[in-house]
């Protein structure tokens, strides 16, 4: 099973993906935690990220899609996985879509979080 949780930068996705991961014992994946880790083991993917976060820009949809796959080709073919904040954009849902057939995996479910504008 692969889920992806979805929704603006403060909609507490963090805090939801930690429920659901602990309800359903699926494993966890941000993006975040994908840079984080690709720096710290000083990837080629990694610096390249790095490089686009340091001028604030966004790490484009082809960077963060090669980290995404690389992880998932790593990852066990029944591990049930929680996507954090991944796909952002339609490039990313599509390539998901495409990787995830290929591994013979599908996307259950998409919860998308919604904050209310304020009055």
């Amino acid at each position: 099973m692969a889920i992806a949780l979805i929704g603006p930068s403060g909609a507490g996705k963090g805090t939801q993906a930690f429920r659901i991961v602990s309800q359903l014992g699926l494993h966890h994946i941000s993006t975040g935690d994908l840079f984080r880790g690709s720096l710290e083991q000083r990837t080629a993917l990694g610096l390249l990220a790095k490089r686009y976060m340091r001028r604030g820009d966004l790490v484009p949809d082809e960077v963060v899609d090669s980290l995404i796959e690389e992880w998932l080709l790593k990852t066990a073919p029944n591990q049930e996985i929680l996507f954090d904040g991944f796909p952002s954009t339609l490039y990313q849902a599509e390539f998901l879509d495409k990787l995830l057939e290929q591994a013979g995996r599908k996307l259950e479910a998409v919860i998308y979080l919604q904050v209310p504008d304020e009055e």
